[in-house]
């Protein structure tokens, strides 16, 4: 029970840091959410849950995405897509992934792929 226990905490305390660092992202707080992307990084190195790695690949795509970096959150973006596409129960965060990836295609000006993303 106290293995069951500690794995449900370290899957807990990635998707929370990614969380966190998602909303400070969006808020402005650059400073705070690479502090939570940091500790995120962390624990994403070691982690095997599917979902963790999701969420964590879906901060650094917003992460490259607020840095102009499109190629690079591009790329995290599909990776969040491809870990997701056939997991039903995660459906919410590929979700969230279509749609801040048409956004970030629609800020490139690029409104066709951005339409395609936000019908997905």
């Amino acid at each position: 029970n106290i293995l069951k226990i500690e794995s449900l905490f370290f899957k807990l305390r990635l998707k929370i840091y990614s969380i966190s660092a998602i909303c400070y992202l969006k808020c402005g707080k650059f400073i705070k959410s690479f502090q939570y992307l940091s500790m995120a990084k962390e624990l994403a190195e070691s982690s095997k849950d599917e979902e963790s790695l999701a969420y964590f690949e879906l901060l650094k795509a917003l992460v490259f995405k607020h840095e102009k970096k499109y190629s690079l959150s591009a790329i995290s973006f599909d990776k969040v897509i491809e870990h997701l596409k056939n997991i039903i129960e995660f459906r919410y965060i590929l979700i969230l992934c279509l749609y801040e990836y048409g956004l970030m295609l629609k800020e490139m000006k690029n409104a066709d792929l951005a339409k395609i993303r936000l019908e997905q």
